[in-house]
């Protein structure tokens, strides 16, 4: 569910080692947490929603959201299972010797559009191989300056998953502080591709602030 982003990230701890999933199990009608290492994306554990209410805070907007991308999850996997199990057509095994003969004067049949949780994870690839710039817009001493921050890594994922807080905020904000821009100076933040360039203020959203840093910002 993991690999398919059929689970919801919830928490990341101070130092961006560790993140906390939610995923909804049709089962069990019942919402778990995986701590999954984000060094090496190995899962670590995984415990019911109950034993951490008092650790993390889940809205009921969060766990609508993961029984729903459960319930995609399964769609899809079904649709592969059925796919896959649907009996070989009668008689076939006796036309196979006059299938050389057909293939040599017929023009071929176009390829099968790939199934849903294929195309998905192929989607997804492309994505998350795409490395997206990062340029901030912020004001010092009266004066507007538009600072690049360089490309996020590969392995944080694409402007779609960066909506939920992540690895990619934690590396955002060591890239703030490494160029000494204020946090309460930022006025923008840009992403862009190759194709294209657009806002993340989701990226901004979710920094990962002290409760220090956010007074210093008010």
């Amino acid at each position: 569910m993991m690999a398919d982003g059929a689970t919801l990230v919830v928490s990341i701890d101070k130092a961006g080692k560790f993140s906390k999933h939610l995923f909804y199990s049709t089962r069990d009608d019942a919402w778990y947490v995986a701590v999954q290492c984000t060094q090496n994306w190995g899962v670590l554990t995984f415990m019911p929603l109950e034993y951490q209410k008092c650790r993390i805070a889940v809205t009921g907007a969060q766990k609508r959201s993961a029984r729903r991308k459960a319930r995609e999850w399964e769609q899809a996997r079904a649709a592969v299972s059925v796919r896959l199990s649907a009996p070989v057509e009668q008689g076939s095994r006796e036309k196979e010797p006059d299938r050389e003969a057909a293939e040599a004067t017929c023009v071929p049949e176009a390829p099968a559009a790939p199934d849903t949780v294929t195309a998905t994870v192929a989607t997804t690839a492309t994505a998350s191989s795409t490395r997206w710039g990062v340029r901030v817009c912020y004001v010092l001493e009266g004066k507007s300056i538009l600072k690049n921050l360089g490309k996020a890594p590969a392995e944080h994922g694409c402007p779609d998953s960066w909506q939920e807080p992540g690895p990619v905020h934690f590396w955002l904000k060591e890239k703030l502080v490494a160029a000494s821009i204020p946090f309460r100076s930022i006025h923008r933040i840009l992403m862009s591709s190759k194709e294209e360039t657009q806002p993340a203020d989701c990226l901004l959203e979710h920094l990962p602030l002290t409760e220090e840093e956010m007074a210093s910002c008010l």
